[in-house]
């Protein structure tokens, strides 16, 4: 391409096809071309944009290719900086990767719930019919329906929240008589005050 139709046009020609939906390991190719290509004519600082770029369709646990590539390009063109943010990156997508399969996985264990009512089966079958000795435990089957079961705490305080407090607290209250005083004309610090 790059001798029929020139630099320009074979670089509108690469980042047309990245940025179509291409498959992951499509674009992960072209992006390694691409930037191959960019590295053979000079152009190292393009060059390690495409290769950043395409790091977002590497894995690198699963494909360590890519990488080795992008390391090697660090060690001929780039600085200690460069090879620093090559491997900041890494570990960022790495991150990313690990992140999206805990979320694949926790998604299909979602979509199968018998397996996970199974397991839950099996297990109270282990632990037998009482809660194992769980102090508070109410089994759903132990209440009626419209029935509310509050647990015991043995460790509850007493805060004495009694209706009969409340109305003690309200003859206190009644029986106070408090006495009005005059401010002080220091409290005021020389500002004029109103009376009204």
């Amino acid at each position: 391409a790059l001798e029929y139709f020139g630099v320009a046009r074979t670089r509108h020609a690469y980042e047309h096809c990245i940025n179509a939906d291409l498959l992951e390991g499509d674009a992960r190719a072209f992006c390694l071309d691409y930037a191959r290509f960019e590295q053979n004519i000079g152009e190292i600082d393009r060059s390690r944009a495409i290769l950043t770029h395409g790091s977002q369709f590497a894995d690198p646990r699963r494909h360590p290719e890519y990488w080795k590539q992008w390391k090697q390009f660090e060690i001929d063109h780039g600085n200690e900086d460069t090879f620093r943010e090559m491997l900041r990156i890494k570990r960022s997508i790495a991150a990313t990767f690990a992140q999206q399969y805990y979320n694949f996985t926790a998604a299909s264990a979602v979509e199968k719930p018998e397996a996970s009512e199974n397991a839950m089966a099996e297990l109270e079958k282990a632990q037998g019919e009482d809660a194992g000795g769980l102090t508070g435990f109410v089994k759903a089957a132990a209440a009626n329906e419209g029935e509310k079961v509050e647990p015991e705490n043995p460790d509850e305080i007493d805060l004495g929240d009694d209706d009969d407090d409340e109305e003690d607290d309200r003859s206190v209250k009644e029986d106070v008589h408090l006495e009005e005083q005059p401010i002080p004309q220091a409290v005021y610090g020389g500002l004029q005050v109103r009376h009204p």
